[in-house]
Formats: C-alpha cells, sequence, structure tokens
C-alpha cells in the first residue's frame, strides 16, 4: 500500500515530462517551418490594391520556387529596408516597353491583358523615361510591377528597376489575416 502513491507520483512526473517534450518539439517544428519553410509578411502600403491591402498579413513561401509570370511576390533590395511585394509582368529574355498613348505595359510587342490591375496608369510622363525603356529582363531577374500603378513604386522605375532571383523572398500564397479576408493570394 505504501508504494501507490510512489507510483502515482512517478505517473505525474512521466505525464509532465511527455507534455513538456510534446510542447518543445512542437515549437522547434514551428520554429523550422517558419524560418525555413514559409515567412508571415505584412502588407505595407496600397501598391497592390485590390489583390491585397493596407495592413493584410500575407504567407510566403520560397519553398521549391520558380518565379513567374502573374506570380505576386516578395522581395527585398540592398538600398531598403521594407520588403516589396508585386506581380511578375515579364521574366528572363522578354522585353517590356511602354506605350504613352494607351498608358499600357508592353510585354514582346503585345499590349498585357491585366484584368488585375486598380486602375489604368494616369500621369505616366512622370514615371516614363524614354531612355530607360525598352527593358530587356537579364537572366535570373524580373520586372515586377504593383497591382495599383498609380500608387506604386516598381520596376517602371529605374530606382528599383528588374529584380534579381536571389532578391525575391518567396510567393505570396494565403492571406492570412484579417479573418475576414482569410483566402488564397
Amino acid at each position: 500500500m505504501e508504494n501507490q502513491p510512489l507510483e502515482k507520483k512517478n505517473t505525474r512526473a512521466n505525464e509532465l515530462y511527455e507534455w513538456v517534450e510534446m510542447l518543445v518539439l512542437a515549437l522547434v517544428v514551428v520554429v523550422f517551418v517558419f524560418t525555413f519553410l514559409l515567412r508571415v509578411v505584412t502588407i505595407s502600403g496600397p501598391s497592390m490594391t485590390p489583390t491585397l491591402l493596407d495592413g493584410q498579413r500575407v504567407i510566403v513561401s520560397n519553398f521549391l520556387y520558380e518565379p513567374k509570370v502573374g506570380d505576386v511576390v516578395v522581395f527585398t533590395l540592398r538600398e531598403q529596408s521594407e520588403p516589396f511585394i508585386k506581380r511578375i509582368i515579364a521574366t528572363e529574355g522578354q522585353t517590356v516597353d511602354f506605350d504613352p498613348d494607351t498608358a499600357r505595359l508592353i510585354v514582346d510587342g503585345r499590349p498585357l491583358d491585366e484584368p488585375y490591375i486598380n486602375e489604368v496608369m494616369s500621369d505616366s510622363h512622370l514615371w516614363y523615361n524614354e531612355s530607360y525603356f525598352p527593358v530587356t529582363v537579364g537572366e535570373d531577374q524580373y520586372f515586377a510591377c504593383g497591382d495599383n500603378r498609380n500608387h506604386s513604386w516598381d520596376s517602371r522605375y529605374q530606382a528599383v528597376g528588374v529584380v534579381d532571383r536571389e532578391e525575391i523572398v518567396g510567393r505570396a500564397l494565403l492571406v492570412l489575416f484579417p479573418f475576414s479576408d482569410f483566402g488564397l493570394v
């Protein structure tokens, strides 16, 4: 009879140890996933309206990812501390031009069909630079623009220019927050 309370103490200690072990393992898995596979990025500014809105949080992944036209990607520039989030318009070898009469981007001689943009570009003369366009995208580079062209600092500007592959953090996959906007990008 004296052994029974001691056995109960050992059982409780073992249960507590197992719980702590599971919590530590879960923490390690979460840290691994959010360090190497997924990242959460907060949208800052209106450059991707209506696709993504200021203040939304999105999950971004670079795991086994090869950027392609139409993808919404997060990238960083050496001179900037804030990450950019834009849509890839052209990939290596493609030529991007601009038609100032229609205020449309042209890729490989064809005007882009862009149902996702917020509105037609206005005041394009403020950023259009004939010495910059046409732009041929180099190897492992991408031309990326915001969906809200009138409020986007992107590859159309020489100061940003084309995006190098190593600057891409990953592809935006899922709107995580606010919960009312939860869904695929």
